[in-house]
């Protein structure tokens, strides 16, 4: 009997939250961050309050809020958790959520994740740059680099949604990525 009260409780306890966290209004897609999905927030549902929390979390990180940051994240992954399938996109928001907690093995686990269902996806060396950069490893850097320099062309034109969602993300990175091997 304890343990229904417990679980009631949690359960209690994760609504209040998430609907404390809730933004009143829709968050701008006029003004995304770096990190950010451009207007990929679907609320009322499962996977919207996953991204809704991402984006408070990676908002959070990118203003240098670590604790809101942790908070969030780690809302943000446990409702990432509760999904019955995870896509590409989804995998990605994992990957820099646990970039905010340094969690770089997790990181590279879901670039290999977003290998395995999207062979020659853009965002597997996008994770693993990051690694590499946080970890100070300047071979890993440049093939991460490299391989996202050699998927561009033929995956852009895929117009897949998280390439839109992404789209500053993405052009940033291929600027910082042409620059570092010389084209």
């Amino acid at each position: 009997m304890p343990w229904i009260l417990a679980a009631a409780a949690a359960v209690v306890l994760m609504i209040v939250a998430l609907t404390t966290l809730r933004p009143s209004s829709p968050l701008p897609t006029a003004l995304p961050t770096a990190f950010t999905a451009q207007g990929a927030v679907t609320p009322n549902t499962p996977r919207g309050e996953a991204d809704a929390l991402f984006e408070r979390a990676m908002t959070a990180f990118e203003n240098g809020d670590s604790s809101q940051a942790a908070f969030s994240g780690q809302m943000a992954l446990n409702a990432y958790a509760l999904l019955n399938e995870l896509d590409p996109d989804a995998h990605f928001h994992i990957g820099l959520l646990r970039q905010i907690k340094g969690d770089f093995a997790a990181m590279l686990a879901q670039a290999d994740s977003i290998e395995q269902l999207s062979p020659g996806h853009l965002f597997p060396p996008i994770l693993r740059h990051r690694v590499a950069r946080m970890t100070g490893d300047d071979d890993l850097m440049q093939r991460s680099y490299r391989r996202f320099l050699e998927r561009y062309d033929g995956e852009i034109v895929t117009d897949k949604f998280e390439y839109q969602a992404h789209s500053r993300l993405i052009e940033s990175f291929r600027t910082e990525a042409r620059q570092a091997v010389g084209i």
